[in-house]
């Protein structure tokens, strides 16, 4: 599947099928697209597609998004499973991918088996072409979701705020890794320190550890509203509130889509439905384009507001 709008270039779809897990699933995009175009399967049962782990192109650089369709850290889908797609995303470089959950325990579970049952894990983690990222729809699946994922081992690690269904502040998320957090501290194989690092919020990126990452922390947010029928709103507000935190920390920013709900041409505080597909991406008259996978980007100050514009 291939899409030539948004943040990614193709799909990849190693598994099928998915179970709602928070208040972000109620209306479900994958659900209503495998309804409309593959009813002879219920969209609850998972389907493995091991036929598909050798389906990777490998003629040009591609942006591959990782079970669209389903996720990849469903409870259904064993580790054994996961550790095959993992090993088919480390053998094609060319590409980078994008893999995003809503399960972020599992993902953090995923990895802790890896570690025990892999010798050889370490060689392999973290991948230099995968960035692990988890959905926040509210603040408590971010609260919940966003400190898991910093405890996993990526390279790369982004926060989706899709469907955004209420303000979320991740300045309110506090992480440290602290001397007496043992279970972080082995998982990454490094010995605890002396000192207790103080407390910072999520995106305060800090200098790196042994795996040579430059920094711990999120590094990258993406916001959209939601589409499709019984759409819930996303206020303007909250969309703004994520965009400075992202700016006053430095760390990229992307606006998806306002989705179903538009605000109003005269006053942003109403909220109109809009029947047209991918209408509005501009948010206080910018389109915030940042994508860190792809054209490096430069601030650009738009009216008093920073920018970042792809360069050309």
């Amino acid at each position: 599947m291939t899409n030539g709008s948004q943040w990614w270039d193709q799909s990849w779809n190693p598994v099928t099928g998915c179970t709602m897990v928070s208040e972000g699933c109620a209306n479900c995009y994958a659900k209503a697209m495998h309804e409309r175009f593959m009813q002879s399967t219920m969209f609850e049962k998972v389907v493995l597609h091991p036929e598909r782990l050798s389906k990777i192109d490998k003629t040009k650089p591609k942006v591959i998004f990782v079970d669209s369709m389903s996720d990849l850290f469903h409870e259904a889908v064993p580790f054994e499973f996961i550790s095959e797609v993992f090993s088919v995303m480390q053998r094609n470089p060319l590409h980078t991918f994008v893999v995003l959950t809503k399960r972020a325990k599992r993902m953090f579970e995923y990895f802790m088996w890896e570690r025990e049952f892999n010798p050889e894990w370490k060689l392999f983690y973290p991948l230099e072409n995968v960035w692990l990222g988890v959905t926040a729809e509210n603040q408590e699946r971010a609260n919940e979701r966003i400190p898991l994922l910093l405890k996993t081992p990526a390279k790369y690690r982004f926060v989706s705020v899709e469907p955004m269904l209420e303000s979320v502040d991740l300045t309110k998320i506090k992480w440290a890794r602290i001397a007496v957090d043992k279970t972080n501290y082995d998982f990454f194989g490094a010995p605890a320190p002396d000192e207790i690092w103080s407390l910072r919020n999520v995106l305060d990126r800090r200098p790196g550890d042994e795996y040579n990452r430059p920094l711990i922390g999120v590094d990258f947010v993406i916001c959209g509203g939601e589409s499709g029928p019984g759409a819930r709103l996303m206020r303007p507000e909250w969309a703004r509130a994520l965009r400075d935190q992202c700016l006053q920390s430095d760390v990229p920013f992307f606006f998806k889509q306002w989705g179903a709900w538009v605000p109003d041409m005269l006053n942003d505080y109403v909220m109109v439905r809009s029947h047209m597909t991918g209408i509005g991406r501009k948010l206080d008259g910018v389109e915030w384009n940042y994508l860190p996978w792809r054209k490096p980007a430069k601030p650009v100050l738009v009216e008093n507001q920073l920018s970042f514009a792809e360069v050309k």
